[in-house]
C-alpha cells in the first residue's frame, strides 16, 4: 500500500489543535507543506511518467504547476507554503499567522488536485 501524503494535512490539523504552543504551531506548517508536496510531486510523476529526482524538487515542482496551464495559482501557493516551511523551521521569529495562511492554502491545493487528477 502507498502513503497519501494528504494524510499529513491530517497530522498538521491534530497539531495545531493539540498545542498552542509554539513548536506543536511550527511543526503544523511543515505538516501542511509537506502534505501538498507529495501530492504534487505524485501528480508530477504519473504526468511525467517518471519519478522526479529529489536534489531540487521543491524548486522543481512549484516552477511545474507554475508553467501548467490552469495551475499557475496551485504553483505559487506551492512556493508560499515552502516558505512558509522555511520560516517555521528556521527564523527565530515566529508568526502565528502563517500556521491558519498554511492551512487554507494546503486545503485549497488539496482539494484542487483532488477535482482536477
Amino acid at each position: 500500500m502507498t502513503f497519501s501524503g494528504e494524510k499529513f494535512f491530517s497530522v498538521g490539523k491534530h497539531l495545531g489543535k493539540y498545542s498552542k504552543d509554539e513548536e506543536y504551531q511550527r511543526s503544523a506548517i511543515g505538516r501542511f507543506y509537506y502534505a501538498c508536496y507529495l501530492v504534487a510531486r505524485e501528480i508530477y510523476n504519473k504526468e511525467n511518467n517518471r519519478e522526479m529526482g529529489s536534489s531540487i524538487s521543491h524548486y522543481k515542482l512549484k516552477e511545474y504547476f507554475k508553467g501548467l496551464d490552469g495551475t499557475k495559482e496551485i504553483g505559487e501557493k506551492l512556493e508560499i507554503l515552502r516558505n512558509n516551511r522555511n520560516e517555521a523551521d528556521y527564523k527565530l521569529y515566529f508568526n502565528e499567522k502563517k500556521v491558519k495562511d498554511s492551512k487554507n492554502k494546503s486545503k485549497e491545493i488539496l482539494d484542487f488536485f483532488n477535482k482536477e487528477f
